[in-house]
């Protein structure tokens, strides 16, 4: 990623989704207007805050899905990072609640092309459990899909190497031999979730995920087609220089990005993105932890097994609340329910040291859910929401930034041309949401005193 001498050279979230446009004056000084680069987040643990300034970490979406394994095969995940790294753990996930998946080996490289069933210099990932290490690993089952049992490799050294085909993005492979004949949990919810936009993704922040039959860990052979599904969540990495920022974030759809060209990416990864250019020696990388259809009850506890097993990002965007969680009409228990589930997710990131940006729940127009008069409940939860800078919040508006009109029932819609199916923002609307992110990160790196109110 180039940074830009000045900040018209930028165009706005630039080849992010083919719509460029210039920066207005106001997004100008949205982004340029502090140097950020030199307020870097400050917490409790100086220490350990600093040494996580040098790990960066790519989640693009958590919703899991379901692959037929039965003939045992090999994923090869070709992944772009924006700077070089000399280390790297692997992130494997499992939502089955009965079917465990076996690893039985994996290895990451560093490619000086674009991704090809060629590699070199492939370094073997290994794995530790309770104190003993080998070269395979078995990913648990767990209570339920949307909390997915999370393991992570032992850190791998490994030094990246430099592009010579004069393309975008430090190239990362990684190849996954899974030898569990059965049909095995993987990400990606087979055909709900597109993620071949990611093979083409333009600021070298690819993710090209592919197939062989059997064994194929030392030689690929044909396996060519792009898939939307696999059993790599996530991958973490330790930079060769500079510092790292990740952006994480817990919740549905709309963090997911579903209504997105890159879906996984949405508006967290334009943040980055927009970040990344305005801030030279900084890298902003992004873990979505968005989960499409995703119950607001479950972010808390999906959210602690990534913590868990060592994801650990700089701040986390959450959203109070989710049409996953209320009924038609909306009813005070709906609500009751929301904000006992955000207390869960903020106490979760107190209890870790990791500063929390919330963000209002957005309308939902009356062709999906005809909330009527009922969604008075949802303007006055948003309202509750930002009343709490007084008690230190930092509170991004996105639920005001897309809000249209009454539809003459009492029901705000979306805003015209911002949302791609009537409850999705669009690529538009994703831009307009990564300007307001953009903004928090900034507070969240200079307040921890005083809340501030992003809109």
């Amino acid at each position: 990623m180039n940074t830009p001498q000045r900040a018209s050279d930028i165009s706005l979230i630039a080849g992010i989704a083919g719509e460029v446009r210039g920066l207005t004056d106001a997004e100008e000084d949205m982004i340029f207007g502090d140097k950020i680069d030199a307020l870097l987040p400050k917490r409790q643990n100086a220490s350990a805050d600093a040494a996580s300034r040098k790990i960066g970490t790519r989640i693009i979406g958590t919703r899991m899905g379901t692959f037929d394994n039965t003939t045992p095969g090999t994923w090869q995940d070709a992944i772009g990072l924006p700077a070089h790294a000399i280390a790297f753990q692997l992130l494997y996930a499992n939502g089955s609640t009965t079917q465990t998946t076996h690893i039985a080996k994996a290895f990451v490289c560093s490619q000086d092309t674009s991704p090809s069933n060629t590699i070199t210099s492939a370094a073997q990932a290994t794995f530790t459990s309770a104190g003993v290490t080998a070269n395979d690993a078995t990913i648990p089952v767990t209570t339920q899909i949307q909390e997915p049992s999370i393991i992570a490799s032992d850190w791998i050294g490994l030094d990246t190497v430099d592009r010579t085909d004069g393309g975008n993005g430090i190239m990362v492979v990684v190849r996954t031999y899974i030898d569990t004949a059965a049909t095995i949990s993987v990400r990606g919810n087979g055909g709900n979730d597109n993620y071949i936009p990611w093979v083409t993704e333009p600021n070298g922040l690819v993710w090209i995920s592919r197939r062989a039959t059997g064994d194929a860990t030392a030689s690929f052979g044909s396996g060519t087609t792009n898939l939307s599904q696999t059993p790599l969540i996530g991958i973490r990495y330790v930079l060769r220089s500079g510092q790292v920022i990740t952006l994480g974030a817990i919740g549905d759809s709309i963090t997911q990005g579903a209504g997105d060209t890159y879906i996984g990416g949405g508006w967290l990864r334009r943040a980055a993105l927009l970040l990344s250019a305005a801030n030279p020696g900084v890298v902003y990388e992004f873990a979505n932890l968005g989960y499409s259809g995703g119950d607001p009850a479950r972010f808390a506890k999906r959210l602690s097994n990534f913590l868990t097993a060592g994801v650990r990002p700089t701040v986390l965007f959450s959203a109070n609340g989710s049409p996953n969680g209320v009924q038609t009409p909306i009813t005070a228990a709906n609500i009751s329910g929301l904000r006992r589930a955000f207390g869960k997710v903020k106490a979760e990131a107190s209890t870790r040291g990791i500063p929390l940006l919330v963000w209002t729940m957005l309308p939902v127009n009356t062709s999906i859910y005809a909330w009527a008069a009922s969604d008075s409940l949802r303007r006055a939860y948003n309202d509750e929401t930002r009343a709490g800078v007084t008690k230190g919040d930092i509170v991004i508006d996105f639920g005001a930034k897309l809000s249209g009109v009454d539809d003459g029932t009492g029901q705000i819609q979306m805003a015209a041309g911002k949302h791609a199916d009537s409850i999705h923002p669009n690529s538009s609307g994703d831009d307009d949401l990564a300007l307001l992110a953009v903004e928090a990160v900034k507070k969240s790196v200079t307040i921890y005193t005083a809340g501030a109110l992003i809109s």
